[in-house]
C-alpha cells in the first residue's frame, strides 16, 4: 500500500475506507483496473474454474487484461464464470439443434432468444426477427428454446445454487 500517514515518526498504512474519509472525491476503484505487480486478480479458465494470479506485468496478464478476461473480485469472476458456461452450453445446444441454419438476412425469418425475468423470476422466450442481441444465444424456434430451458438451464441452476441469474 503507498498510502500511509506518519505519526510520532511512525508510517502508518491507511485502508481504503480512511482515504474516502480524507479525500472522498477520489473515484471508486474498479475491479476491471489493471493492478500494481504483485497484486492479485482473478481470472477464468478454460474448464470455467477461477484462478488467482500475482499481477507480473507480463504478457500473459496483458492477454487477459485485454480480453477482458481479468477481475480483482472473485465473486464477480465466479458469477462471470457460470455465466460463460451457461452460455457455452446453451450455444452448443442451439448449433445441434438447428442454430447452425439461422439466416440473419432473412428479415422474415423468426429468431428466438431466452430471458429471465427479474420482476417474475421466470425464464422465457422471445420471438424477434432482425435484430442480434450480443452475447445472447439465438435459438431457430420457440419449442428448441423451451426445450434449452428444461434441458439446459433449469439443471444448470439446480447443479449451481450460487448462480445468480440477476448478475447477467
Amino acid at each position: 500500500m503507498n498510502n500511509y500517514i506518519m505519526l510520532n515518526g511512525k508510517k502508518i498504512p491507511l485502508t481504503d475506507e480512511q482515504i474516502k474519509l480524507i479525500q472522498p472525491d477520489m473515484p471508486e476503484k474498479s475491479p476491471f483496473d489493471r493492478v500494481k505487480g504483485g497484486e492479485l486478480y482473478y481470472w477464468v479458465c478454460s474448464d470455467f474454474s477461477v484462478n488467482c494470479t500475482p499481477e507480473a506485468e507480463i504478457i500473459l496478464d496483458d492477454g487477459r487484461f485485454n480480453a477482458g478476461n481479468y477481475c480483482t473480485d472473485k465473486d464477480v469472476m465466479k458469477q462471470h464464470a457460470l455465466h460463460m458456461k451457461l452460455n457455452n452450453l446453451l450455444w452448443q445446444y442451439s448449433m445441434m439443434h438447428g442454430g447452425d441454419s439461422i439466416d440473419w438476412y432473412d428479415l422474415g425469418a423468426i429468431k428466438v432468444n431466452i430471458y429471465y425475468n427479474a420482476e417474475t423470476d421466470e425464464l422465457g422466450t422471445i420471438d424477434y426477427s432482425i435484430i442480434k442481441h450480443f452475447g445472447a444465444v439465438p435459438f431457430v424456434s420457440k419449442e428448441t428454446a423451451k426445450a434449452a430451458i428444461e434441458k439446459i438451464v433449469k439443471p444448470f441452476i439446480a447443479k449451481h445454487p450460487d448462480f445468480d441469474l440477476k448478475k447477467m
